[in-house]
């Protein structure tokens, strides 16, 4: 027979200690409480967003596609300053398909060669919350969004060709969007905030472009979670 092996209490007694003190602090994040937020030069940083919206991008080409619809996918970080007033830099991901016409990059459909285009919108907005009550608030902002543009698969024959000269022309000047949104923030709970935002971007870029003012006209909703600290 196997003689029989001690048992030693003390590294069960150490995991346990150890997963209790893990449950606890992940308790301690959970429910920290929203007011205490982070304070850095006199602002508070209340969280962070996630947001997901669908825009509606003019397109002047007649020959093109219909005008696109795109869904986004974003993050943002509201900043209070000043009682009730917001700085917000978000930053959005969509995903495009393009073809090269006439010395230009016009939007196509997924149908037709094309070459997809990752768009990064950068839009750092300023605006100001109007109370509705002790959990809703209205809120107007204004920003000036910077958007890069990256090629990341071209689709059918030939496209491959036409993917430098896509990006060349959108980035040729053409990526600075003055916007205006608003929309509704409702807390509902500490932790917890739901948003409804409306936007709209301006291609500034065509006062200068000798393209319609409308061509790239940008506008849309979206809904997001808002985690707060």
């Amino acid at each position: 027979m196997y003689p029989l092996q001690s048992w030693h209490p003390e590294p069960v007694r150490g995991r346990i200690l150890t997963m209790n003190r893990v449950s606890f602090w992940l308790m301690f994040l959970i429910l920290v409480p929203s007011s205490w937020g982070l304070t850095l030069w006199g602002t508070d940083i209340t969280g962070f967003e996630i947001q997901s919206s669908y825009l509606s991008i003019i397109n002047s080409v007649g020959d093109g596609a219909p005008d696109p619809f795109v869904n986004t996918l974003g993050v943002s970080v509201p900043v209070r300053f000043l009682d009730r007033w917001v700085f917000r830099p978000e930053v959005q991901l969509f995903l495009l398909g393009y073809k090269f016409q006439d010395g230009r990059a016009v939007p196509e459909s997924s149908i037709w060669p094309n070459v997809t285009v990752l768009s990064l919108l950068i839009n750092p907005t300023v605006g100001y919350e109007f109370p509705l009550g002790p959990t809703l608030a209205w809120v107007a902002e204004g920003g000036l969004g910077f958007m890069a543009r990256f090629p990341v698969f071209a689709n059918g024959e030939g496209a491959s060709d036409y993917a430098l000269p896509v990006v060349g022309w959108l980035l040729a000047g053409r990526f600075l969007y003055p916007n205006v949104g608003a929309g509704l923030t409702w807390h509902f709970s500490p932790l917890l905030a739901g948003t409804l935002r409306f936007q709209a971007f301006y291609p500034i870029f065509n006062l200068w472009g000798g393209l319609p003012w409308y061509d790239e006209f940008t506008y849309g909703a979206g809904l997001g979670i808002r985690f707060t600290f």
